[in-house]
């Protein structure tokens, strides 16, 4: 199958053009040149790259002549950007959905839309879910995954991606709800189940459903860290209150087409600091 990614130089797609080198049936047609690093490197130094804006003119016609089957719309701005530019938010994730369903109408393959779990307590859910409503109305071709909280190889945008940064930049005090119980995915069982939707694309469209994991507290990940792994001993919480509460992933439609999860939370967090 071809795939037309969009964002992609980002996280989810990246590791979705490396998980194809094993999957010879499955090939990103517009997969990035550069490794993954120096196409960051490119754009700070405004050097030829070859990802598309997903508002480009040409784009349509692009994906058309490329022969894709399906595209997979991973473009977004998240959580952090979305505080910081509101409306570049609401430009890129709900008018560019529309932008990316119109063209996948236009030209009659379907989409597969990366969305979010969560309730719509912030612009950055919210511009997602949106773009869900959006897709729905424009298409009648897609497939909606909402992952849970996924990280692994290439994340910068995680919490645990940012925690395991600022551990090794010294950091030992982190505001958090302890108590909060969220739903995890290692980035190798997405990429699985993102095969298992491109085996049974077809029968599938229309259909929205979720992907994830163990849920666990961050009391729980500290005591991991801390007791087993020696990660920071003295790492402290400062109990605080979010809006995003308890995190579950109801994962039993993907689990009832062969899908499994195999990497706990306690194995990816050891893969994750060996990054």
């Amino acid at each position: 199958m071809k795939l037309w990614v969009t964002g992609e130089a980002g996280f989810i797609a990246r590791n979705l053009s490396d998980w194809c080198d094993t999957h010879n049936n499955h090939y990103v047609v517009n997969r990035l040149e550069e490794p993954y690093y120096d196409y960051w490197r490119s754009s700070i130094l405004n050097r030829t790259h070859r990802e598309i804006n997903i508002f480009d003119p040409t784009l349509s016609r692009l994906i058309d002549e490329s022969g894709a089957d399906v595209i997979i719309h991973t473009a977004s701005v998240e959580y952090d950007d979305a505080i910081k530019n509101p409306s570049l938010a609401i430009h890129t994730n709900i008018e560019g959905t529309y932008q990316v369903a119109s063209i996948a109408k236009k030209i009659g393959v379907p989409v597969i839309y990366l969305s979010v779990i969560g309730k719509n307590v912030n612009l950055f859910s919210t511009t997602k879910h949106s773009g869900e409503e959006i897709l729905k109305h424009t298409t009648d071709k897609y497939v909606i995954l909402r992952p849970s909280i996924v990280y692994g190889r290439y994340d910068e945008k995680s919490h645990l991606a940012k925690i395991f940064s600022s551990i090794r930049g010294g950091a030992t005090t982190f505001p958090l709800n302890i108590d909060a119980v969220r739903n995890y995915l290692y980035i190798d069982d997405l990429m699985d189940a993102m095969g298992v939707v491109f085996d049974n694309l077809y029968p599938m469209l229309g259909e929205t459903f979720e992907i994830g994991n163990e849920a666990v507290s961050f009391d729980y990940l500290f005591g991991f860290m801390n007791e087993e792994l020696n990660i920071c001993p003295d790492c402290t919480f400062l109990q605080t209150e979010d809006h995003l509460g308890d995190i579950h992933a109801d994962s039993s439609y993907i689990k009832s087409l062969g899908w499994k999860p195999q990497v706990s939370i306690r194995e990816g967090i050891r893969k994750l600091i060996d990054l």
